[in-house]
């Protein structure tokens, strides 16, 4: 009785061995394979590079409306962590963690809310408590924007009443911030070509702000995204159903065509990290506008801030 029962349970074991072992050989294709399928979908588009004019800080206006053609300027675009272009990754955005840094005296998980306080930058123990709530606030920066920005409710009614007037010269602060105290953030700013439009690719929202804070391209994003839908097919038609694996080989297709399309918007976030890499570059900091940040009483965790 007792060697029916462990052979049975064995059995079962087996059994169950050979279905994962079956179940993960579909999953799992021959590298070369995959190149060769990533080869065939991008054998009718161009995936090499640009070169431009070289780029300067005078050249450069936060509240100017942009058109960048990627089709003769050497554009550099980011969405979301993860993106990547020759080999570099592109975690540009305000909201990707992973780049911790102190700002003016301060830590904060990520750069989304560093700006967000600044929102709350007014004299009063109430702001000086909101501002140290996003130190380390639970979801980061995205969850931040959803309570502190978007949501109407009786915090938001605090945001200062001329913040319009400053946030483009706080980011830009908040960004340079970012750039001398996180060595990681510093050193994949001087991975991107001197030459390189650093640009926030918008192009899959449609609110007033993503045409200031970034740019939109739909030819180049309606051709990433055939292109991505045609790798997944063709992954699944030899067996791949993983939804991780076909994520991971469609945004290989997607980061590796660039070349395509006009992208147009104000791309103040682009420009506001363009500009903190000239001035690594250049060896001075980015054109902050002090004097009006002097001139708007910035009050920082309970303290006024004199530039």
């Amino acid at each position: 009785m007792k060697f029916e029962i462990h052979y049975k349970l064995n059995f079962a074991a087996i059994k169950c061995k050979i279905r994962i072992e079956a179940y993960m050989k579909k999953q799992i294709l021959n590298p070369e394979r995959i190149g060769q399928l990533i080869d065939l979908v991008l054998s009718d588009v161009n995936t090499g590079s640009i070169h431009s004019e070289p780029i300067v800080m005078e050249s450069i206006q936060f509240d100017r409306l942009e058109v960048y053609d990627a089709t003769n300027q050497n554009c550099w675009s980011f969405r979301s962590k993860g993106d990547t272009r020759n080999g570099v990754e592109l975690n540009l955005g305000n909201m990707v963690s992973g780049y911790p840094y102190v700002c003016l005296g301060h830590s904060f998980q990520d750069s989304e809310c560093a700006y967000i306080a600044g929102c709350y930058s007014l004299e009063g123990e109430v702001y000086a408590q909101i501002q140290q709530s996003l130190t380390y606030y639970p979801g980061g920066g995205y969850s931040a924007k959803g309570h502190f920005r978007k949501a109407k409710n009786d915090t938001t009614k605090l945001i200062r009443s001329d913040w319009e007037v400053i946030n483009f010269q706080w980011m830009l602060l908040v960004l340079w911030e970012k750039t001398k105290n996180n060595q990681a953030f510093k050193n994949l700013l001087l991975s991107i070509p001197a030459d390189a439009h650093i640009i926030e690719d918008t192009s899959a929202f449609h609110t007033y702000t993503s045409n200031v804070w970034g740019a939109k391209n739909p030819i180049l994003s309606n051709l990433r995204k055939g292109k991505s839908n045609q790798i997944v097919e063709m992954l699944m038609s030899e067996g791949v159903t993983t939804i991780k694996l076909l994520d991971q080989y469609a945004k290989i297709v997607r980061n590796r065509i660039n070349t395509y399309g006009v992208w147009t918007g104000k791309n103040a976030t682009g420009k506001a990290l363009k500009l903190c890499q000239l001035a690594l570059l250049n060896n001075i900091e980015p054109p902050i506008d002090y004097d009006l940040l002097n001139q708007a009483n910035i009050y920082w965790f309970g303290k006024k801030l004199e530039f």
